[in-house]
């Protein structure tokens, strides 16, 4: 993943829980406030408004987390995780996570291109309701049939 980042205020305004961030070479969903801050967390920056504070019924309002991708970073999860290869095209779930700099998060590879970078099918699938998921890519392609390999057709 490229050193990519969200300034604060797009982080409570564009970006906010649930939506999907498309960067260059991933694409994140934003977890829920109830994930952002863990115990131990102290905010940079309280924000007094006392009038939005009055509006709101709130005590506060603190300034969102931010830090490496390993501490005090907004929690988030990769989505879809569908991903393609850009030099044989191949579309698969199952891309190897390398192990390595800990400090960013690592990309999917294709291992049949000599670990060449994978980036996200980004087509997802919503119900009236709003629950989001990947595209069921599989499915789609083989219109319900087993073509004898892959994955078992649900």
């Amino acid at each position: 993943m490229s050193k990519q980042r969200l300034r604060p205020s797009q982080i409570i305004t564009t970006f906010g829980p649930g939506s999907i961030v498309d960067l260059p070479d991933d694409s994140v969903m934003i977890a829920g406030i109830e994930h952002w801050f863990s115990e131990g967390y102290k905010p940079h920056k309280k924000v007094s408004e006392p009038r939005l504070q009055a509006a709101l019924k709130v005590n506060e309002f603190r300034t969102p987390p931010v830090g490496s991708f390993n501490e005090n970073d907004i929690p988030f999860v990769r989505f879809p995780r569908w991903r393609v290869c850009p030099r044989c095209n191949r579309l698969s779930d199952q891309f190897r996570w390398p192990k390595g700099n800990l400090d960013l998060p690592p990309v999917p590879r294709c291992e049949a291109c000599n670990n060449m970078p994978t980036y996200p099918a980004r087509i997802v699938v919503a119900c009236a309701k709003g629950h989001i998921d990947d595209f069921p890519w599989y499915r789609w392609i083989h219109r319900g049939q087993n073509c004898g390999g892959g994955e078992p057709v649900p």
